[in-house]
């Protein structure tokens, strides 16, 4: 590992620690709901420019275990460009609730995202906009509703013994937008993640992720966190053409 990217790794862990330490010193995290989150998230690459991916996974609280939650969000997308690139998707989760009934949303979605890479940080944003189909699946009635997400990521790899085996961690940003309607059961507002990547050949790679969530538009290491995910992702990677 050289200097700068001995340099770059320092300079992530500390913001990194900061941000988190600061929002946990502000109450304790025992009030904070606690969810895991586990992912698949299977990629098929028709050429270089486009694929067919998405994710599979289940998400639960640790300690209330008042809901549990499958997803699965088909995707496609594909490059405009050299830097630019466009995804669209329709995801589906449902909720079992133990206190009120059960939830089903059906999420239709188109995004894009650029990314730059200023020194040695890879900086990536990200801008989504969803419809939110949100029924009760006792009545089958629904809330109906328009979300605009936008995310910001910065990351760094290092350890690299050739393009596809690396570390990589990143910090990311990402704010909710509603535009119109009802939300339904989960109205998130901020996020802040801090993600650790290993990647061991170009068909799989590992990541974990720490978010802090917050019920209001913009972060503030004062106020209350209102939720803690710890998320475990595994991607694996398919050709059409090697």
């Amino acid at each position: 590992m050289t200097q700068t990217d001995n340099l770059f790794c320092l300079f992530f862990a500390i913001i990194c620690i900061v941000l988190i330490a600061d929002s946990a010193s502000a109450q304790s995290l025992s009030q904070s709901n606690k969810q895991l989150w586990v992912d698949f998230n299977p990629s098929y690459y028709i050429d270089k420019d486009f694929r067919i991916f998405g994710d599979v996974g289940i998400r639960t609280e640790l300690e209330d275990n008042a809901w549990r939650k499958i997803v699965v969000r088909p995707s496609v997308g594909g490059k405009l460009g050299s830097i630019f690139y466009y995804t669209a998707g329709l995801g589906s989760f449902y909720t079992f609730n133990q206190l009120i009934k059960n939830r089903w949303e059906i999420r239709p979605f188109v995004g894009t995202q650029f990314t730059l890479f200023p020194l040695n940080i890879r900086m990536k944003s990200f801008i989504r906009l969803e419809r939110r189909y949100d029924f009760n699946t006792s009545t089958w009635m629904s809330v109906n509703s328009w979300r605009l997400r936008y995310q910001l990521t910065f990351s760094h790899r290092w350890g690299a013994v050739s393009a596809e085996d690396y570390w990589q961690a990143s910090l990311t940003a990402e704010a909710f937008f509603p535009l119109s309607g009802i939300e339904g059961q989960f109205r998130e507002q901020f996020r802040l993640s801090f993600g650790l990547v290993r990647s061991f050949d170009r068909e799989v790679n590992i990541r974990f992720e720490l978010t802090a969530q917050q019920q209001q538009l913009f972060f503030d290491p004062t106020e209350n966190i209102s939720d803690i995910y710890f998320r475990f992702r595994v991607y694996h990677n398919w050709w059409q053409i090697n």
